[in-house]
């Protein structure tokens, strides 16, 4: 018999239904594992490699693994009954909320975020024009000798105070700015209740997101992963990664050829994949066991696996040799075993931690809170300092101005 070893094959499981063929057809085996560690692929010269070669040199008298079944290996082996349907999935690590420097504007899209804006340029507007309607009574300034002058208004003290008024209003700010006549009151009522319910999404949509943050996933299917530089990793000598090699030009498939790079060290290529390395593209039945054994190891649901399968669903099953007797005599076990739903409970013995992580949003985060980082305060402190700075420059160029005018009128006087 020959045996992989790897337990992204549930081994574990394989071991029990091994044991109850060994009892029941009263015989013993031992493992022999091929050279190369893997399942098994045709060369170019016709020969086999793996364990589908120690099966057609007749080194072994069956797989002590589940291999999945094609016409290419049937040629050369026969197979069992099958003992489980499976797929093919892709699973990744899940990435975690981290500090975001732009945090403060994700409340709202681009495109609202411009509506926004753009509604407070046109309620400026709106403003301007109904004060223009209905003009404002000449203001009386004291002048610097003591006596007082009329200084009408301009368009452009109008503009600035409606522009100054409509971003109060949207901060929640006081403002200085009486309306007069129907129209203006009307106008300004408006925006007063608009702006109240702007900034209320606003804050209600920033709470949820700090509060139960939604995660971004890197892709959901192949389609989305091919599109982005992530690599690929699958295990060499599969049926999956003949079939990628094979793939049609121009297929999503084909496409993965760009990014995929295979080996048979399964610990190593499991533990690249949970440090974000790159994905595994694998069966289910052996992602069942990653995401069983990693749960076991961090306590946590760190990876997530997509929902999307490839190819369809394919037979695993026992592999023997080209005319072999045994497989008559385990195949009505296989049978019996599979419909008494012996097989499903040995195998989900082996991966019972996988269903915490299946049933899990891989969305959501951690109920655990994250402190909060200096990351996420730049945003904020930028456009805080930003506008400090802008008022002082604006303070500034005030003074020089006032100082200048006054420095003209006493030169005029002299």
């Amino acid at each position: 018999m020959s045996q992989d070893g790897p337990p992204y094959q549930v081994t574990g499981s394989m071991i029990e239904v091994m044991d109850i063929l060994a009892e029941t057809l009263d015989f013993c085996f031992k493992y022999v594992v091929p050279d190369d560690r893997q399942f098994g692929r045709q060369d170019a010269n016709g020969s086999w490699t793996g364990m589908i070669g120690l099966l057609a040199r007749h080194e072994a008298d069956m797989t002590g693994v589940v291999v999945g079944l094609d016409l290419d290996r049937r040629t050369v082996a026969d197979f069992s009954d099958f003992l489980y349907m499976d797929q093919e999935r892709l699973i990744y690590k899940r990435p975690v909320v981290e500090s975001d420097m732009a945090g403060f504007l994700k409340p709202f899209t681009l495109s609202s975020w411009m509506m926004v804006v753009a509604t407070l340029v046109a309620m400026a507007g709106v403003v301007l024009l109904t004060r223009q309607v209905t003009p404002q009574p000449a203001r009386h300034c004291p002048g610097t000798d003591g006596e007082s002058s009329r200084q009408q208004e301009t368009v452009w003290n109008s503009l600035l105070d409606t522009g100054l008024w409509s971003v109060a209003v949207s901060l929640a700010q006081s403002s200085t700015l009486v309306p007069r006549g129907m129209r203006q009151k009307a106008v300004v009522g408006m925006w007063l209740l608009l702006a109240l319910i702007i900034s209320t999404v606003y804050r209600s949509n920033l709470k949820a997101m700090l509060i139960k943050p939604r995660l971004v996933l890197p892709f959901s299917n192949l389609e989305e992963l091919v599109e982005t530089s992530i690599p690929c990793f699958t295990f060499r000598g599969t049926l999956l990664h003949r079939n990628i090699e094979a793939a049609e030009e121009g297929t999503t498939m084909w496409r993965l050829n760009k990014v995929l790079y295979t080996h048979n060290d399964v610990a190593l290529g499991v533990r690249d994949m949970s440090l974000g390395k790159h994905v595994l593209f694998t069966t289910y039945v052996g992602l069942l066991s990653v995401l069983h054994s990693h749960f076991l190891q961090t306590k946590s649901c760190s990876l997530y696996m997509t929902d999307d399968s490839y190819y369809g669903s394919k037979s695993l099953t026992l592999a023997f040799p080209k005319g072999s007797q045994l497989r008559q005599k385990v195949d009505p076990i296989i049978v019996k075993l599979r419909e008494f739903g012996i097989l499903g409970r040995a195998f989900m013995k082996f991966v019972a931690h996988s269903k915490t992580c299946l049933n899990s949003d891989p969305g959501s985060v951690d109920s655990a809170l994250r402190p909060l980082q200096m990351g996420d305060m730049y945003g904020v402190c930028l456009v805080y300092v930003g506008g400090i700075t802008l008022a002082a420059a604006t303070l500034l160029m005030e003074v020089v101005i006032a100082l200048r005018k006054r420095g003209g009128k006493r030169s005029a006087r002299e």
